[in-house]
Parts: C-alpha cells; structure tokens; sequence
C-alpha cells in the first residue's frame, strides 16, 4: 500500500506506428493479454496502456519488432 503522497511511476504505453507495421504477428505472441490482433494480423489498436508487471515484456516487443513499428514512451 502507497503512503500519502508517494511518489507514482509515470504510466507507460505501447504505440504501433502504422507507417512501419507489416504484420508480422510477433508482438501479440509476446503480449498476451495487452496486444491482441484483428482479423487482418494487425494489432486492433495503436496506443495500449502498459500495465508496470508488463513493462519487460512490452520492451522486449518493441527490441524484437522486425518492423521497428513498436515503441513505449510516457503516458500523459
């Protein structure tokens, strides 16, 4: 439990950038339960907040995007 006034992380989130993304599919096998993919292959959605227990996984995404297309940054 926080204490009053403790200090929060800043919440994180998983772009897709639609420019680079080819399909490949390889993000949802390595985020289940965040990233899930339409029927086309592609991620549903382009902005997905990162749970901090998903954090490691959603880097490790976005170093293994053969695309480029992913990238976490700070929510605002």
């Amino acid at each position: 439990m926080r204490g009053v006034g403790a200090a929060r992380a800043p919440a994180e989130r998983l772009l897709v950038d639609w420019t680079l993304c080819r399909g490949h599919g390889l993000c949802a096998d390595l985020l289940p339960g965040l990233l899930r993919l339409g029927a086309d292959g592609y991620p549903e959605r382009a902005v997905m907040p990162v749970p901090a227990r998903m954090r490691q996984r959603a880097l490790r995404a976005v170093r293994r995007c053969p695309a480029l297309a992913l990238r976490v940054e700070a929510g605002g």
